[in-house]
């Protein structure tokens, strides 16, 4: 049960330090995402430009708008699969922390049933014991 029980908690901190990962990835792809929607907002700005020299670069823009616009498509989709993958690690650190739970509490109640055991026991030798004498007069 002991080793049940180290093997419980080593499982347990795993599982956390993967969702810890996980949130941190999550966390990398959001700001990346933002990054994204920054540029492109900065680039449609420009095309509001009325400069001479904006007009100069309006189809280099336009293709580094399309760009972006397929880059931010598919870090949302990266982004989704990650908030999943986010979501599936949280469960099973639930998981492992109930399991954790429930172990600790049948070693603990295998423990006071053992102690149980030994105290019947002691009492039960003890009465044996105080029997097998002879009453003195």
């Amino acid at each position: 049960m002991a080793r049940t029980l180290k093997s419980a908690k080593a499982l347990s901190r795993l599982l956390k330090d993967k969702e810890q990962q996980e949130r941190a990835r999550l966390a990398t792809i959001d700001q990346k995402l933002d990054e994204l929607r920054l540029a492109e907002r900065q680039i449609t700005v420009s095309f509001g430009d009325e400069s001479k020299l904006a007009g100069l670069f309006i189809d280099i823009l336009a293709t580094r708008l399309r760009n972006l616009c397929k880059s931010i498509g598919t870090v949302e989709v990266e982004r989704e699969n990650l908030r999943l993958e986010v979501r599936d690690a949280v469960v099973r650190a639930r998981r492992a922390e109930d399991f954790l739970a429930s172990t600790a509490q049948e070693k603990d109640r295998r423990d006071q049933q053992k102690e149980l055991t030994s105290l019947l026991d002691a009492a039960t030798a003890y009465k044996t014991q105080g029997r097998s004498k002879s009453p003195r007069a």
